[in-house]
């Protein structure tokens, strides 16, 4: 996720809905996200999530229940395996995900 400024501000690790941090300055917040429901309207892009949310302490995050990320474009594994074991491939996506807080 980028910011307004152009920057990192939200990182998913790389097994995407494991960990993801948010960066906002030097104020770091965590949580851990697990998928309830999934669903992929366009077979061409990664599937729309509704996830449960645990928050990783105090921070931004700490009163996130439910995040959802939907709108996809892209962002499929590539169709044919890379050239060496343990190629890296950049796949672009974008999404909007909208974060629900508990009452």
């Amino acid at each position: 996720m980028i910011d307004r400024h152009r920057h990192s501000a939200l990182r998913f690790g790389a097994r995407f809905p494991a960990r993801a941090v948010l960066v906002l300055g030097s104020e770091r917040s965590g949580l851990s996200p697990a998928v309830q429901q999934r669903c992929t309207p366009n077979p061409n892009a990664i599937p729309w999530l509704l996830l449960s949310a645990v928050a990783d302490g105090p921070g931004v995050f700490h009163r996130v229940a439910f995040i959802q990320r939907v709108n996809t474009v892209g962002g499929n594994a590539p169709s044919s395996p890379g050239s060496v074991v343990g190629a890296e491939a950049r796949v672009p996506y974008t999404t909007e995900y909208f974060f629900y807080r508990a009452p």
